[in-house]
């Protein structure tokens, strides 16, 4: 059963240029992850510190491979300490 994953991620204002830049990074290697069907990011149109990361895989176990690359540590690394809030939403897609 395909994954869908909304992960809305605020950015402490002094740090919002190097968080949008680990995102963007993370985008291109997360799209060729096997069983990555999607990956967008998406900043908020009132709040430029926001951002919205829509992801669909395959299956869970597309997304805990995902979880394990570099690029996914990396950006795991880099936002440690530069945000106002993270939340992320896993859900099971119906139709």
């Amino acid at each position: 059963m395909s994954i869908t994953v909304i992960a809305t991620i605020e950015a402490e204002e002094a740090h919002e240029k190097t968080v949008e830049k680990a995102l963007r990074d993370v985008v291109s290697p997360s799209r060729d992850d096997a069983g990555c069907e999607m990956y967008v990011l998406s900043r908020d149109e009132d709040n430029s510190s926001l951002f919205v990361m829509l992801e669909r895989w395959k299956d869970r176990s597309a997304l805990k491979a995902h979880e394990q690359t570099p690029h996914y540590k990396t950006l795991m690394s880099t936002l440690k300490g530069k945000l106002v809030s993270v939340d992320i939403q896993v859900l099971d897609v119906l139709i």
